[in-house]
């Protein structure tokens, strides 16, 4: 319960700094915030991929290709492991690449990317927050990958959010 009201606190504190930044300055702090959000998410699992292939994730990998009671070698079984890895590696620098052009589009104020990068950094903190709850229940403690990437995720959601709300104003005042 502490952690949800330092969290409101934060956020409090982190609205009213953002309401003094310019609208360039929101567009793009939103961006990069989220840019960071996703290195951190790509270091985070590139450290700890090679904990998730194991022996067993191979053989039920083997069973759903249809081979019947597959055999390994060590050394078969770490030539798959390293495929596995660098696959899954080479997918999370695809995803940076694609979401730097975005991100870049959003700083250059496309209103699609911005849209994007707003909705998808309230899913980050959505997907995030339950992770750290997760953490917490099972007794794992803080996982600050997990923590950092919420708050990344958070502060791009609000400077964009913010930067959306002042545009309406602005509109608003040039029709009206």
């Amino acid at each position: 319960m502490a952690i949800y009201f330092t969290i409101l606190v934060i956020m409090r504190n982190l609205n009213v700094y953002i309401e003094k930044l310019s609208q360039k300055q929101k567009r793009v702090i939103g961006n990069i915030a989220a840019l960071f959000g996703d290195v951190l998410i790509i270091f985070y699992f590139s450290k700890i991929i090679d904990k998730f292939v194991t022996k067993n994730l191979v053989f039920m990998q083997l069973k759903l290709m249809g081979y019947q009671n597959p055999t390994l070698s060590q050394s078969d079984f770490l030539q798959f492991k390293a495929l596995v890895t660098s696959n899954a590696k080479l997918l999370l620098v695809g995803i940076i690449m694609f979401h730097g052009i975005i991100y870049i589009c959003g700083c250059l104020d496309k209103k699609w990317a911005i849209s994007y990068v707003k909705r998808y950094a309230i899913a980050g903190v959505v997907l995030s927050a339950i992770e750290f709850a997760f953490y917490l229940k099972s007794g794992l403690g803080l996982n600050p990958f997990t923590l950092m990437t919420m708050i990344l995720y958070g502060v791009s959601y609000l400077t964009l959010k913010a930067y959306n709300t002042e545009n309406r104003k602005q509109r608003r005042t040039e029709k009206g």
